[in-house]
């Protein structure tokens, strides 16, 4: 949203897609870091 309010131009579309890629990207990285730790940690 920082980007909505400091460029020119920069349209409200980009801005949701921006968010939600964020958001799906957020998620998946930590469902990875989750999955990972389970792993590691089942074996000790």
């Amino acid at each position: 949203m920082t980007n909505l309010a400091t460029i020119k131009n920069w349209s409200v579309a980009v801005t949701v897609v921006d968010m939600a890629w964020g958001t799906v990207l957020t998620g998946v990285s930590a469902w990875a870091g989750y999955t990972m730790t389970l792993h590691l940690t089942e074996r000790f």
